[in-house]
């Protein structure tokens, strides 16, 4: 299972890894995608936008593209 759909109220939110799905690109992993019940699309666009896990960093001077973007990189797993 690469990735999982969240529901809590209106909201819903499809989780997962950095692998291909469909319309999802390989290399770009956290939030697919999130929505209100009430809108007809994501706030992200599909295939390449979300709360990637490479957002999410400690302030160190950033060294080489392939470790600062890890998440593209490396292969991820979804529990």
């Amino acid at each position: 299972m690469a990735h999982s759909e969240f529901k809590v109220g209106d909201l819903s939110a499809v989780i997962g890894d950095n692998s291909v799905h469909e319309k999802h690109r390989a290399g770009y992993n956290g939030v697919w995608s999130l929505r209100h019940r009430t809108g007809n699309r994501s706030l992200f666009v599909p295939g390449i936008a979300g709360l990637n896990l490479e957002h999410i960093f400690n302030g160190d001077p950033v060294g080489p593209r392939e470790v600062f973007f890890e998440p593209r990189h490396a292969e991820m797993t979804f529990r």
